[in-house]
């Protein structure tokens, strides 16, 4: 008798154990994945910010390459944009420009291709977000 009642004894421990170990890690699976949206999140909102500076350039399109023109090197501190969003993370941008090119409706402009990263590691960066906007003189 007393033998099943060890052996009983042992199995609801070891269940408690499997039981604790799975909210566990339900919990901090739940955290990375709302940290992974966090960062998501504030890539994009960081790459809307800059499509609409880019936008406003519109009333200075001539000084476009000045400004942006040389925004395309990740791995370059100089030729890149950097943002620490709230969550903490250091996003890193990059800005494409086109040449002057006829856009939709018959308009010359420019297409800006704007980049989000995160660096993952020394000169290791990955891609969170992309946008494709065009400006136009005004």
């Amino acid at each position: 008798m007393a033998t099943g009642q060890t052996l009983m004894t042992l199995a609801s421990i070891i269940l408690l154990g499997i039981i604790s170990m799975s909210v566990r890690s339900m919990y901090v699976q739940s955290v990375n994945n709302t940290i992974d949206s966090q960062v998501t999140s504030d890539a994009l909102n960081f790459g809307r910010d800059i499509a609409e500076e880019i936008h406003s350039f519109a009333f200075a399109y001539d000084q476009l390459d000045a400004v942006y023109g040389q925004m395309n090197d990740v791995t370059n501190n100089e030729a890149r944009i950097e943002f620490t969003s709230p969550a903490g993370l250091t996003l890193y941008t990059t800005i494409e420009l086109s040449a002057e090119q006829e856009l939709k409706h018959n308009q010359l402009g420019r297409q800006v291709t704007i980049r989000v990263f995160e660096q993952e590691r020394e000169n290791d960066f990955r891609q969170i977000a992309e946008y494709l906007t065009a400006v136009l003189p005004l």
